[in-house]
């Protein structure tokens, strides 16, 4: 194909290999002139074709482009063929329309920040405000973006912290919490923190765990301080702090919208709670404790918010660290209690009947998202309709493995043991063959769990708690990406040594024997490497999994003569 019109032209094969096949098509890329590099001309596939520079592997012949390389070098000419490998291509219109409204969203609260810290603020402003907020209308733009297919929400989330939308939401979100949740014209201001706490829910359950980390991090105080707005206490009404310029109404109404909020900031913790660097920082944060319990005891919240209370205890719960904020026995109990409590219509202290079921209504239709990492389990409940009982004693049994205060509490004990004795396998079985399962980036915490140091000194009760791991980990493995996960992780062999480590025939062994031929069923298996053996018993016997994973071997037996 030669120069036409005086513009160059580019014939290009896109390779797509999202999900399990490779999609091919071809296209077109003209241009006014010719790019002087490589990196430019990925910019112009981005614009033309919706497919981000970071995500364009770009080939020529053999030969793998790199960004730093001008077309000179590879002597490319107009009229040649290129291959552009990539994973999905990206909504950039409205991603550029959703940035371009949360810019206008900035400029306009810095514009009146003045008018924001009065107690009693014009008229005049509250009309303006209420009217940009809906012009604004960022609800329906996000549900588009990031409430689709989980591979189009992880490629828009990504390119949306490309192109660096997240610091746009951290500078909205810090003007917000600069004001007092209860003035006169901050139930639109609260309806738009609901919007930004939405977002920020898909992003932090869509992006990759290291990128989550590095996104979140300007953001996570924030988000702590949105949850924790107003205490709320076991079994007693949630009070609504007075203001004597609100009609009873308006109060009842912004309250609504504030527990709605409290709920979206607990779901973006439970998203995050999943990764090392934040699990320290939420459990040892003042309250945070406190209010998961007023979450997990109170009558008057629906079941989702403690639903999600229950997966961020579990995602702390894998961190030993984080034991000695969260293993108290009275969240042991309060875990224990929620599950026999009544869901009662919403009441809150001095709200009107009607504006309850229209809160409950609200939580009842909102999409709960969960993070990759507890999503089987809330799935398990909420969608299986398996027994909750069982999420709970998974928590129950992470703690019980790794810390000892648990193992003083005769009902965790008693607890424990009756959910192994009425867990329904046959609808456990069905929900591991599920199709449609969230992906696990990290199978190590829970065989870490299951290769706890001397099982056969453990008591009924550890022994217990270890069968409910096992079946944990069973439910992980029923999914063919998760099954890629624990080879990739180098586990694969040590989940085929496990049963030999267990007691002889007990139910934990049987049921480790039971996930090990589960996974042979979809993967050929090979007898384990002699290192590996060696290695999985020193985990039992001395170690932890942990520490022979990332130690020599001949190192690891010296320690021990010596």
């Amino acid at each position: 194909m030669a120069k036409f019109n005086g513009k160059v032209s580019f014939d290009i094969v896109f390779i797509s290999i999202a999900g399990r096949s490779e999609v091919r098509k071809d296209g077109t890329l003209n241009l006014a002139t010719l790019p002087a590099t490589v990196a430019e001309l990925k910019k112009q596939i981005q614009k033309h074709f919706q497919i981000p520079t970071y995500d364009q592997k770009m080939t020529f012949g053999s030969v793998t482009l790199e960004d730093r390389d001008t077309l000179a070098f590879h002597r490319l000419v107009s009229g040649d063929t290129l291959v552009v490998t990539y994973s999905h291509p990206v909504d950039m219109e409205r991603i550029d329309q959703l940035m371009d409204q949360l810019q206008k969203t900035a400029d306009f609260l810095k514009s009146e920040r003045n008018e924001l810290v009065k107690e009693h603020p014009q008229p005049v402003f509250l009309r303006r405000i209420s009217q940009t907020i809906k012009v604004i209308d960022l609800e329906p733009r996000i549900d588009l973006l990031f409430y689709t297919s989980t591979e189009e929400s992880v490629a828009n989330c990504t390119f949306f912290i490309y192109a660096g939308g997240m610091n746009m939401l951290n500078e909205i979100y810090t003007i917000l919490l600069n004001q007092s949740w209860n003035k006169v014209c901050h139930c639109d201001l609260l309806l738009l923190e609901k919007a930004i706490l939405s977002l920020m829910v898909s992003l932090s359950a869509h992006i990759p765990m290291c990128q989550r980390c590095q996104s979140f991090q300007g953001s996570f105080q924030n988000i702590v301080r949105s949850f924790l707005r107003i205490p709320v206490h076991c079994n007693a009404p949630i009070d609504v702090p007075k203001n004597k310029h609100l009609s009873i109404a308006h109060r009842n109404e912004q309250f609504t919208v504030l527990l709605v909020v409290m709920h979206s900031a607990l779901k973006v913790l439970t998203n995050l709670a999943e990764i090392n660097q934040f699990q320290m920082q939420l459990a040892s944060m003042p309250g945070i404790v406190d209010q998961f319990e007023g979450f997990l005891l109170t009558p008057t919240l629906s079941q989702y918010p403690r639903s999600d209370v229950v997966c961020c205890v579990e995602n702390l719960a894998y961190n030993p660290n984080t034991h000695r904020y969260i293993v108290q026995p009275r969240l042991v109990r309060a875990l224990i209690g929620a599950n026999n409590m009544p869901f009662a219509p919403v009441h809150y202290a001095d709200m009107d009947p009607e504006l309850c079921k229209m809160f409950e209504l609200q939580l009842s239709s909102s999409k709960t998202l969960y993070s990759r990492y507890c999503t089987m389990h809330s799935e398990v409940i909420f969608t299986a309709k398996l027994d909750p009982q069982f999420f709970t004693s998974l928590i129950i049994s992470q703690m019980t493995l790794v810390n000892k205060v648990v193992l003083e509490m005769p009902e965790a004990v008693s607890f424990v043991a009756s959910v192994l004795n009425d867990i329904d396998h046959e609808r456990l079985s069905k929900y591991v063959n599920a199709a449609h399962r969230f992906h696990w980036e990290d199978l190590l915490p829970y065989m870490k769990l299951v290769y706890t140091v001397n099982t056969s000194q453990w008591s009924p009760f550890h022994l217990s708690c270890l069968e409910i791991i096992i079946l944990g980990l069973q439910l992980a493995l029923g999914g063919e990406s998760e099954r890629t996960v624990l080879v990739k992780q180098g586990l694969l062999d040590y989940l085929i040594c496990l049963p030999w480590y267990l007691p002889h025939l007990s139910r934990s062994q049987l049921r480790a024997q039971y996930v090990v031929d589960m996974v042979g069923s979809h993967i050929q298996l090979q007898p384990p490497k002699l290192t590996t053996i060696v290695k999985s018993r020193l985990a039992v016997m001395h170690y932890g999994l942990e520490k022979v994973l990332n130690s020599d071997c001949h190192t690891l037996i010296e320690e021990i003569l010596t």
